[in-house]
């Protein structure tokens, strides 16, 4: 979690974005993130995050799906919007979603750090990413709650911490 923090406040006081992604309900967790760390964590004249879920515009990943196949819509989607001070995060229970393990491999191209919220062994994503944030439970209804906490609770840190 420290580590999440503090990748957290390196690309906010880059004025970096966050891209975050996932499938179903992670999908759900990832609009979720996206709405409460960018609204929830600012606060005027600091550095806040900027999060933007690559999920999130229908139109531009069926876009993106229908040119290049869905397990690659995503990654095409950060390649063409993120820059150097950039950080993806992806939500997946399995962690072995193709579509999320291409978008992790696009995000290592871009030479961008990776945070991954993973569940049962973890899969791929969890080897791939350079931030580990793992729960170890077979269940999808616990992993993705304990997402949705872990992620409520670096927003409420990081928004703590600026406010002193």
């Amino acid at each position: 979690l420290q580590k999440a923090y503090l990748l957290m406040d390196k690309i906010s006081s880059a004025h970096g974005t966050f891209f975050v992604c996932g499938n179903g309900g992670s999908n759900a967790i990832a609009e979720h993130l996206s709405c409460d760390w960018t609204k929830g964590t600012f606060i005027e004249n600091k550095s806040y995050l900027r999060t933007h879920c690559l999920n999130s515009n229908g139109p531009l990943l069926t876009a993106a799906a229908n040119d290049f196949g869905y397990e690659k819509a995503m990654a095409y989607l950060l390649k063409i919007q993120a820059k150097s001070n950039d950080a993806l995060i992806v939500i997946s229970s399995s962690g072995n979603s193709p579509n999320i393990i291409e978008t992790i491999l696009a995000a290592k191209e871009l030479k961008i750090p990776v945070m991954a919220l993973t569940g049962f062994s973890g899969g791929k994503a969890k080897e791939l990413a350079d931030i580990k944030l793992h729960f170890e439970f077979a269940n999808y209804a616990i992993v993705e709650d304990t997402h949705q906490a872990v992620m409520q609770c670096l927003a409420q840190y990081f928004y703590t911490q600026k406010s002193k």
